[in-house]
């Protein structure tokens, strides 16, 4: 299809000047003095043919302070053909063809429930199950091999609600942009051009956080903002436009179709453009229930929609009539010769799992990355090796590990100290609710130890104890881990990070957070009820308790889709713990072929270790008057919790390798489920 390659107008030298000439020309180009008079009084009109896409002609000398594009490599083409995805017996996309040209922007349009946005998530890769084929500069490629080279702003934004827009950019910046000399000048000029530096030390605000921030408009801008930072070849964005006045809107496409210019791939869906909007898209895919109505230069949209037998009414907006063409009866516009599928001719890629399924040729998984090529054509050589020899559509420039590591526990504790009422909260409630549980066995621990009832009172006290630190802090990390999902998702899967630093990250803010609040509660519980055991002793095991707890509710949570179905589990996971620790059946009474169900506790290797520190054959005898009594009875309690003098040191590591494993499982769990639970 043709490509315009004029310009009839002066070229702009800067993004900016792009931008704010767009902006001008809508109400000054080309209008006589009534239309002026009513385009002021509210009336959107459409001028056709407009002069704003010639200031985007492919050969203008653009340069901008935050898309820097090696300009020696020529830009790529995106085609795709015969795409098809289903779900059960409904159609989503039924053979979905088009083309994306670099230095151009292309927009999908369509009614509801079109499949606008299924295209982007099959050509960003994140379509779990698709049929059809996608090419890169006439070669043929599987989107997930090139997923995070895309940048992929989602209609549903994912923001940090506890930071600034400019503390936003900046740590995408510092994320992805490592090599980049001044990152305070990438975001300063990001900010510009989006109309973000009025709103830049502003709270996002919003996602469940209850604090007002920015604007709707102004979220999409941002969202815009972080994922321009990389300067991609491949921009997919889904209705980027939605929620912004018709002056942002027509900022936002501005800025896009000037970042098109400087040689990227811009693919957006857009639900019914203004005209001024309109008039800045180069290319259009048409769609209605998954099949495509039209593909091609936007200059000729009219003439096919008019030589079907659909002319468009004068002075009237052309995607308006676009979309009420589309909402028409599928015969009657199948008939008028819409609906045509793309015969491209290309080879069929298979799943070895589907290798031996003569009916699913033609598909591919694209959450897996063992795959087969069936050759259709001769001379046409395996996807592997054309993969290896197309150069990379995005030139690496992530920060290295330490440093995308340090980035994000800046960021973490940035959050943390913004969510400061929180902690405080956290910890009110737990120092209440261990009072109370300390108020009633009040003392307990400076009786006699040869008085069993107390002795049994003080076993008790530390059993709930544990049992409140265990509750406490699984519930909080499962809530946690299903707030935050969706915003790791997106950034992993545009590769902002790896998720080692992620994990690590975490942990490492968690770990110090934790023992914050173990020591506020255990001084509670340590003056009240009158513990003999050491005080940092006894702190670091309940610790260990809360972090080993708290790794076992991220593994589920990680491995569960939200936070409804990993509460669900939480009884069948935690209860256990409660049966088997001691408190409710000494575990001399459970029967032997359940016994082995304690040591998959780690409640009991807790317990146990408080046990060994509290009642000590020492302490026993120190604080008795019958000091031989007192050594009995508390090796009897040990007894019947089947406590090992010799122990402490295997229950301390078995501890440790439980809190180890069950964050490695929950990071393999995040890493392969968490696309998929996403979309």
């Amino acid at each position: 299809m043709a490509r315009d390659d004029e310009s009839d107008g002066k070229t702009p030298k800067s993004l900016n000047s792009f931008i704010e000439i767009a902006v001008e020309k809508k109400s000054d180009d080309g209008l006589t003095d009534d239309e002026e008079e009513e385009d002021e009084g509210g009336t959107e009109l459409s001028r056709q043919p407009s002069v704003v896409p010639s200031l985007y002609s492919r050969h203008s000398s653009v340069q901008s302070e935050f898309y820097h594009r090696d300009t020696s490599r020529p830009g790529y083409d995106l085609r795709w053909s015969k795409v098809c995805v289903s779900a059960g017996s409904f159609q989503i996309l039924d053979h979905a063809w088009g083309a994306a040209y670099h230095a151009q922007t292309t927009a999908i349009l369509g009614p509801v429930s079109s499949g606008k946005t299924t295209v982007l998530n099959v050509l960003a890769g994140r379509q779990r199950r698709a049929s059809g084929c996608v090419m890169l500069d006439e070669r043929e490629v599987r989107p997930s091999d090139y997923a995070r080279s895309v940048a992929y702003v989602m209609q549903d934004d994912a923001l940090i609600p506890e930071v600034t827009v400019r503390e936003a950019v900046e740590f995408s910046a510092k994320l992805q942009r490592h090599s980049f000399k001044s990152h305070d000048r990438l975001v300063r000029s990001l900010l510009h051009e989006l109309d973000l530096s009025r709103c830049a030390d502003m709270r996002v605000g919003g996602g469940g956080s209850g604090r007002k921030g920015i604007s709707g408009g102004q979220r999409k801008r941002l969202s815009v903002a972080i994922q321009l930072v990389t300067s991609p070849e491949i921009i997919l964005l889904d209705e980027p436009t939605s929620g912004l006045d018709s002056e942002s809107a027509l900022r936002c496409v501005a800025v896009l179709a000037a970042v098109a210019k400087l040689g990227a791939i811009v693919l957006t869906t857009i639900h019914q453009p203004g005209s001024d909007v309109f008039d800045l898209l180069d290319r259009l895919v048409v769609m209605k229930r998954g099949c495509v109505m039209y593909a091609g230069a936007r200059e000729d949209v009219l003439d096919t929609f008019a030589a079907r037998g659909f002319p468009a009414p004068e002075h009237f907006n052309v995607a308006e009539h676009m979309l009420k063409v589309a909402h028409l009866d599928d015969n009657t516009l199948a008939m008028a010769g819409f609906f045509a599928r793309d015969a491209t001719p290309s080879s069929s890629i298979t799943t070895k799992e589907d290798d031996d399924d003569d009916d699913d040729d033609g598909r591919w998984d694209l959450g897996r990355s063992s795959f087969e090529v069936r050759h259709s054509e001769p001379g046409l050589l395996p996807t592997a090796e054309l993969c290896e020899d197309l150069p990379a559509v995005v030139d690496n420039d992530s920060a290295p590990i330490s440093t995308q590591l340090r980035v994000l526990i800046e960021r973490d504790v940035l959050i943390e100290v913004r969510q400061f009422h929180a902690l405080v909260s956290r910890i009110v409630v737990d120092v209440f609710s261990t009072a109370v549980i300390a108020c009633i066995y009040y003392d307990a621990g400076r009786e006699d130890y040869a008085k069993k009832d107390r002795l049994d009172n003080q076993f008790n006290s530390l059993s709930l104890i544990c049992l409140f630190s265990l509750a406490g802090n699984a519930m909080s990390v499962i809530l946690t881990v299903a707030y935050e999902r969706r915003l790791f998702v997106v950034e992993y899967l545009s590769g902002t990070y790896a998720i080692a630093p992620y994990i690590i990250s975490k942990v490492a803010i968690q770990l110090v957070k934790t023992y914050c609040l173990n020591v506020s509660t255990i001084f509670v519980a340590y003056m009240l009820v009158g513990f003999r055991s050491n005080f940092w002793v006894l702190t670091s095991i309940i610790w260990a308790l809360s972090i080993t707890t708290a790794s076992i509710a991220f593994c589920v949570s990680a491995a569960t889709p939200d936070a409804k179905t990993a509460t669900e589990l939480y009884p069948i996971i935690f209860m256990p713990q409660y049966l088997f620790c001691g408190l409710f059946v000494r575990n001399t009474y459970i029967p032997s072929f359940l016994r082995w169900a304690r040591y998959c506790c780690a409640l009991t290797y807790s317990l146990n270790l408080a046990v060994l520190e509290e009642f000590t054959d020492s302490r026993c005898r120190q604080h008795s008057d019958e000091p031989e009594l007192a050594a009995a009875a508390c090796k009897e309690l040990k007894n019947a919790l089947l406590v090992d003098a010799n122990s402490a040191p295997r229950a301390w590591a078995v501890l440790a390798g439980m809190f180890v494993a069950f964050r490695a499982i929950g990071a393999i769990a995040l890493h392969y489920t968490g696309a998929e639970h996403a979309y």
